[in-house]
């Protein structure tokens, strides 16, 4: 089994991070669909490339930092080119970039304040 790269607490910190700031983008019935995926680190950028290709999956844009690449394809073929990729064991996940939209305001008055790591604040 492979081990992701990054770990579930860290996704869901992004997935709620990117909902804040407002990374994530409507699709508002787009005839397109996206993708998230994460190539698995034995897998060569050649070979991940080829299989996306095959599958008519696009590179949108790569977020560099997670390793994260974000596909577009024809919103019909999601389910199935989603299966195929998690089936051929290349990425560590694929999942659906799907819009959220907030039901609420958090209620902390301190809520758009980063905190700082422990070390720092122990120094």
């Amino acid at each position: 089994m492979l081990t992701p790269l990054l770990s579930p607490a860290t996704r869901a910190l992004l997935v709620c991070l990117s909902v804040a700031v407002g990374i994530v983008f409507p699709q508002n019935g787009s005839p397109t669909g996206r993708l998230l995926v994460q190539k698995a680190a034995r897998v060569n950028e050649q070979a991940a490339r080829q299989l996306l290709e095959q599958r008519g999956a696009k590179s949108e844009r790569h977020i560099e930092p997670l390793g994260i690449q974000v596909l577009t394809l024809p919103r019909q073929a999601l389910p199935a080119v989603r299966q195929a990729l998690e089936r051929s064991g290349a990425f560590v996940f694929v999942e659906e970039d799907v819009p959220v939209q907030l039901a609420a305001m958090p209620n902390d008055p301190g809520g758009g304040f980063a905190v700082a790591p422990r070390e720092a604040a122990l120094a």
